[in-house]
């Protein structure tokens, strides 16, 4: 036993800092641009432009599961009230599905009502 612990030992001290903690420091300007710089590596696509959440959300509204839609729509309106960026597309967006009249009549007027929730 006194044999491993001194093979380790001896590991860790020609290794030093491999074994041993880091302390990382960063300050506050860095971690912002660290943190933007892996959003837009997040969700930027292949070509280089950024496709924004709503839309792939909004393809789901399509989706024949009542859940995935409910889902879809309390998201949509989620991100309209904390987005003013996407507000007015998003609004547009749904006020076409209710328009659409292929639509099933319950989630077109699930759509509307949904419409008038968004601030």
């Amino acid at each position: 036993m006194a044999k491993i612990v001194q093979k380790i030992s001896s590991i860790v001290a020609k290794t030093g800092r491999v074994f041993r903690h880091h302390k990382i420091t960063m300050n506050e300007t860095s971690a912002k641009r660290l943190q933007r710089m892996i959003f837009e590596a997040r969700t930027a696509k292949k070509n280089g432009d950024c496709t924004p959440t709503y839309v792939k959300i909004a393809e789901q509204m399509k989706a024949p599961q009542n859940q995935v839609f409910n889902m879809a729509i309390y998201d949509l309106v989620k991100i309209a009230n904390n987005s003013r960026r996407y507000k007015s597309e998003i609004i547009k967006t749904m006020q076409d599905y209710a328009a659409a009249g292929e639509n099933p009549p319950e989630r077109r007027e699930t759509v509307l009502k949904k419409i008038s929730e968004i601030k």
